[in-house]
């Protein structure tokens, strides 16, 4: 567990730091996710809530790269309370684990269609929760979130609160990933597979020895019926 969720977390930080710092300046706004959301969804779907340790990393991946942004009011969105909201609003990937232990990971993701309704659902809680726990933090300073820049007032509040709409470059990525990373087998309970495939590799054996036996019988039945010809035959001379 630990090695796999290690792997996800580097590669998907390395990987967001990136679309955070040039997709914000692409799409002249503030996203809060790149390849985040995919990430945190995999880790759950495969380690249940264990897989929440990945999210106040690749949240602290999204801060990096949006301080690193070239557009100064789009950096100045990026503070403790974005982070603080994020990690809050990825956490609340993990209500998914309710709906796998009850109906079972492999049967919710079985179909391609539930499969992106889940994706949909899970984005739209996150960029929810996210925007309230933001909203609220920033409330008692509002007046002072007005960043002025090429004789513009810019409400840094409004870039903050917006990630739903901003973030939507992240649902995209989620979506076609996880459909990706299903047809592969890797979206799913990761526990469970393990012991499938241990199961299958039992039965595997069992086949293998059942076919040598069923080899040996035949042969000695083969070998019985040629030594009863041979005898019929000796007998028939004899006579």
């Amino acid at each position: 567990m630990a090695f796999d969720l290690t792997i996800l977390t580097i590669i998907g930080f390395a990987i967001e730091i990136f679309l955070i710092k040039f997709g914000a300046s692409v799409l002249i706004g503030a996203p809060f996710m790149g390849i985040t959301l995919l990430i945190v969804f995999l880790s759950v779907v495969r380690w249940n809530l264990w897989g929440l340790i990945t999210a106040p990393i690749m949240a602290g991946a999204v801060w990096l790269g949006g301080i690193w942004i070239d557009i100064p009011y789009l950096r100045a969105v990026y503070d403790w309370r974005v982070y603080i909201s994020l990690v809050i609003g990825l956490m609340s990937v993990g209500l998914n684990v309710i709906l796998f232990k009850k109906f079972g990971t492999k049967k919710v993701l079985n179909d391609s269609w539930i499969t992106v309704l889940v994706v949909v659902i899970t984005y739209a809680i996150v960029c929810g929760v996210q925007t309230l726990i933001y909203s609220l933090i920033t409330y008692p300073d509002a007046q002072n979130m007005i960043y002025y820049f090429n004789s513009k007032n810019y409400d840094l509040r409004y870039y903050g609160a917006m990630g739903i709409v901003y973030n939507l470059l992240g649902l995209v990525i989620a979506v076609v990933g996880s459909l990706i990373f299903r047809s592969q087998g890797v979206l799913c309970n990761a526990k469970q597979k393990l012991l499938d495939d241990k199961k299958n590799a039992e039965l595997d054996k069992e086949f293998d020895k059942f076919k040598i036996e069923e080899s040996a019988c035949d042969e000695e039945v083969v070998g019985e019926d040629s030594k009863q010809e041979e005898d019929a035959d000796v007998n028939l001379r004899e006579k």
